[in-house]
């Protein structure tokens, strides 16, 4: 049930709908200039320069300099240097590590540990490969 022939389109579940695609093209457009324009701003280059650029293509550091799309390359030492010297961030400031990764529950993670040692003391491989090597994919 729909309340717009829009509405949860496009899907993979539906045959193509020429309309929501449309919408899907008309907004990724416009992405793409906010992209671009932002860029050509912040970067202070113009915009058909940016527009040579943003094809899509991944740029090494290098060339990204080269370009105007970033500053300088270095390590997490130097951008602290420029956090303290260029926006006047406190030296002391802690920097944390941050995981995005989930981390699987405690119980899962004892089990994976559990069956990875069993396996190499009694080299009969996890139950996974056993099942697997008998036909049966877990």
């Amino acid at each position: 049930v729909k309340t717009s022939p829009l509405k949860g389109s496009p899907t993979l579940f539906e045959e193509k709908n020429e309309a929501a695609l449309a919408v899907l093209k008309n907004t990724m457009e416009d992405f793409y200039d906010y992209f671009v324009d932002v860029t050509a701003k912040n970067r202070k280059l113009k915009k058909e320069e940016v527009l040579k650029l943003a094809d899509g293509r991944i740029y090494s550091g290098k060339k990204a300099v080269e370009y105007k799309l970033i500053d300088e390359l270095g390590t997490e030492k130097d951008a602290l240097k420029w956090l303290q010297t260029k926006k006047n961030i406190d030296e002391d400031l802690e920097v944390k590590d941050i995981s995005l990764e989930k981390k699987k529950p405690a119980l899962e993670e004892l089990l994976g540990a559990i069956s990875k040692n069993m396996s190499k003391i009694f080299d009969f491989g996890t139950i996974s490969e056993k099942y697997q090597f008998q036909g049966l994919k877990l």
